[in-house]
């Protein structure tokens, strides 16, 4: 059995009953909740705000390991892990 958590930060809470559904598929992976609101191609500058510039610096570690462009930030919001992700991180 895969282990799975739910990252909040400390300004959310649900107002309503939830659902696993609605952060992990029925195979197990975790989903992903992109911005409406779009990050620019630019590499992050000291203009930026802490948030943008660390958007950015992710940007920039999946397209070097992935080879996949960002182009959304990530929602504000609860963040579905899984247990084997968060171990391969920390390697």
């Amino acid at each position: 059995m895969t282990w799975r958590s739910l990252y909040f930060n400390d300004d959310l809470f649900f107002g309503r009953p939830v659902e696993p559904e609605l952060f992990f598929t029925g195979n197990g992976m975790s989903r992903f909740f992109l911005s409406h609101h779009t990050l620019d191609i630019d590499p992050p500058t000291l203009r930026d705000l802490p948030a943008t510039a660390a958007a950015k610096n992710n940007r920039a570690l999946i397209e070097r390991d992935f080879g996949v462009t960002v182009r959304h930030k990530y929602r504000h919001g609860v963040h579905p892990q899984l247990r084997e992700v968060l171990v391969e991180l920390e390697k």
